[in-house]
């Protein structure tokens, strides 16, 4: 059996691999009924503004078309035209082509703003899942008396007993370690 030795600061703790486990919190996120309802609640924002760009596109379809048509009609009637009808027409193509950029800036904020409403709303359905989540994980490792629980996708340590952690143990080791190095940085400068 393969064991690993993590020492604590007040005693060394053993972990044995069967004490660790791997879970895949996408997939339960994915898979569990909490899960499958913040899901399909994200898609129906994300339909509604969907059908709001179809309709943009239809739209921006539409003014092209004009567009063209009102190119082409006038292409083949201005030699026969007068200069005031002429310029008549040069307006109304004009306004059709500012009101193509118009509706494509507008498309282009509209696509930044849903981008950031459905970050947003993402956030805002999946921040408490994933802790209630993490909860729920949490009660399941003690109860099975679990040295640490690791989501395989991110390798993020989603729990570990208490006494694997050795960071003031590492804390106290650093700040020896700058203590030397301080006292052998004075002996220097005294010693010239």
């Amino acid at each position: 059996k393969r064991q690993l030795l993590a020492s604590g600061t007040h005693a060394q703790a053993e972990v044995k691999l069967e004490d660790t486990k791997v879970i895949n919190l996408q997939q339960i996120v994915m898979e569990s009924e909490s899960g499958k309802t913040a899901v399909a609640e994200l898609q129906k924002k994300q339909q509604a503004l969907e059908a709001q760009f179809q309709q943009i596109g239809s739209e921006m379809k539409r003014l092209q078309a004009d567009l063209e048509k009102s190119r082409t009609d006038y292409m083949a009637k201005r030699s026969l035209m007068s200069s005031d009808a002429q310029m008549k027409e040069e307006k109304k193509i004009r306004d059709i082509e500012r009101k193509i950029e118009e509706l494509n800036a507008n498309a282009q904020r509209m696509m930044q703003d849903a981008r950031n409403e459905m970050q947003m709303a993402e956030m805002q359905l999946m921040q408490p899942l994933m802790q209630e989540q993490i909860e729920v994980i949490t009660a399941w490792a003690k109860e099975k008396n679990l040295s640490m629980v690791i989501d395989e996708a991110s390798g993020r340590v989603l729990y570990k007993k208490d006494s694997l952690d050795a960071t003031k143990e590492v804390i106290q080791l650093v700040n020896k370690k700058h203590e030397q190095k301080t006292a052998l940085a004075k002996n220097k400068i005294t010693s010239k």
